[in-house]
Formats: C-alpha cells, sequence, structure tokens
C-alpha cells in the first residue's frame, strides 16, 4: 500500500460502501510515534464492528520554504494528502497518532455528509489541562480528528503547503480554520466524545486525545490516565504488535519513557543494559570532543 500521494484525481469518483467495505483510518505520524500508534490501532481494532484498512502516514510531508511556515509538528500536512491516497473516492478519517479509542468507528460512518464535505467535532471549553498561561488551546472546530468525503475534495497537498509560501493564506487559517474547504462545507456533526481532550468518563468517552506533550504516558509519568493507556499498550504487546526490541529503539531515540520496557521478560535488565551503553556512549563523546578541543589549543 502506498502512502505518498501519487494518484491523480479518476474521472469516475464512486465508490462502493457497506458494511464489508473497510473503514480507511489514515493517521498523522512519524517513526518517533509508532510504539503509541500500535497502540491505537490495537484499541480501534478492538471495538470496531466492521473491517478496518488502518494507515499510518510516516512518509515526508511537504515542507513549506519559509521558516515562519513549518509545520508544528511531523505531520501536520500530513492530513491533507489523505484524498489523494484515498483515490480521491469515498469516505476516510484522519486522526492524531496521540489517541486511544474506546468506541465503535462504525458509528462515524453512519453520519451522513449531506452537503459538508468535512466533517469535524467543535471544542468550546478549555479542558484543565490546557488552562495555563502559555496554552494554544483555541475554543472551536478542531480537525485532529475528521471525516472526509474524499470524493468531493481534490486536494493536492504539495500546492496546498505551496500557497502558504505564496501567502494566499496563514498558517493559523490552513491548520485552525481549514481555510481551503468553505465554511458552511464543513460539518460540526461528529459528537466531541469522539475528540475527548485529555478526560476520559467512562461509557461516554469514545476517543481520548492526549494533547499535552509533557504528560502524554508513553513519554512521561503523571498523566491522570496513565493507567488507562497502559492497560492498552499490554494488551498490544501480548498481541504481539510491539516487540521488545521496537520499545528499546524507541527508549535510545528518547521516543517514550524507559518504563516501557519492564512489560517485558527481562524487560528492565534490557533497557538497564541500554541505558549503561548510552551512558558509556555519552562519555566517549565527550571525552572525543574535549580532546579536539585541547588538540586545538596547541
Amino acid at each position: 500500500m502506498t502512502t505518498r500521494a501519487e494518484v491523480s484525481i479518476p474521472t469516475d469518483r464512486s465508490y462502493a460502501e457497506g458494511p464489508d467495505v473497510p473503514m480507511r483510518i489514515y493517521v498523522g505520524t512519524s517513526d518517533a510515534e509508532m510504539v503509541a500508534v500500535h497502540v491505537l490501532e490495537h484499541t480501534i481494532r478492538k471495538h470496531a464492528s466492521r473491517p478496518v484498512e488502518f494507515v499510518p502516514m510516516r512518509a515526508p510531508q511537504p515542507t513549506p520554504r519559509k521558516k515562519e511556515h513549518r509545520a508544528a509538528t511531523r505531520f501536520t500536512f500530513k492530513r491533507f494528502m489523505i484524498p489523494a491516497l484515498a483515490g480521491y473516492r469515498g469516505r476516510a478519517l484522519y486522526m492524531d497518532s496521540d489517541m486511544h479509542v474506546f468506541g465503535d468507528m462504525a458509528e462515524l460512518w453512519r453520519l451522513p455528509f449531506g452537503k459538508h464535505r468535512v466533517l469535524c467535532s467543535v471544542q468550546l471549553e478549555t479542558p484543565e489541562s490546557w488552562k495555563n498561561p502559555d496554552s494554544h488551546f483555541h475554543p472551536g472546530r478542531h480537525f485532529a480528528f475528521m471525516l472526509l468525503d474524499c470524493s468531493r475534495l481534490d486536494w493536492d497537498a504539495d500546492e496546498i503547503v505551496r500557497g502558504l509560501d505564496e501567502g494566499r493564506y496563514t498558517y493559523k487559517a490552513l491548520t485552525k480554520d481549514l481555510c481551503i474547504v468553505p465554511s458552511d462545507e464543513i460539518g460540526e456533526t461528529i459528537p466531541t466524545e469522539w475528540n475527548s481532550l485529555e478526560k476520559y468518563v467512562p461509557g461516554v468517552t469514545k476517543n481520548v486525545h492526549y494533547t499535552v506533550i509533557r504528560t502524554q504516558p508513553w513519554r512521561y509519568e503523571g498523566n491522570p490516565l496513565e493507567d488507562l493507556w497502559m492497560s492498552a499498550y499490554r494488551e498490544t504487546v501480548a498481541s504481539g504488535k510491539i516487540t521488545l526490541d521496537m520499545v528499546l529503539d524507541a527508549i535510545e531515540h528518547r521516543w517514550v519513557k524507559p518504563a516501557m520496557a519492564d512489560v517485558f521478560p527481562g524487560g528492565r535488565e534490557a533497557r538497564e543494559t541500554l541505558a549503561f551503553k548510552m551512558r558509556t556512549a555519552r562519555t566517549r563523546t565527550l571525552h572525543a570532543v574535549r580532546r579536539a578541543i585541547l588538540g586545538r589549543g596547541h
């Protein structure tokens, strides 16, 4: 399966829908988020009543020439690649990689588009975890979780990003307002429980969005929902989707917290050995740099 937007717009854009047709779910991600992505995929499939086509978008995203337009994340612009990846046919869901699903995605496939080309949720209240002076939270429409009618979206990701450099719109207008779609063609019909920001209510929440990077449970300790996510992580490990080698590599890159290895037999010992090797490598590097500096002084 391709993960790059290489498909030209077809003449026939019809697409069969039905209970046996896989729900196409595209996740904005990079190598750094793949442990969390595997957990996300596990939770989606666990609750799904229909087949799922799960696509982690790891390919590079278009990069604006001007520094002030550069993406806030490694996957900010990847959502604009989805219609092309989907062959400009049918519906597809975009979601960020820092999510955790508790509901059946088939509910979303029953939502009508009507006159709308994009469906999203609306967040009017600032979450408690975002109530600080440095918060970048904005009330209103949120596009980290959105349903796309790909047959009615002629998006070309490269051209969209080029529009930033050419001044056709601002970064905020593109990412916060989705200005490339007329406002009245964006439906606010996805219930907020499908994009619940840092909050879980049993029996109500369908998808938790871990939006605060400094407390994401795979990176750091202290998230109030850490036990909930770690339970899903253990299930994913038990399924064989996540291996110890994968986790050790993520630890070495500082993508996940060291304790993630402890759920594996021998995992604690393995990560302690890794920590020793990393300290040794850093010490050797520091010594080499010091010798080079001293050498230049003579």
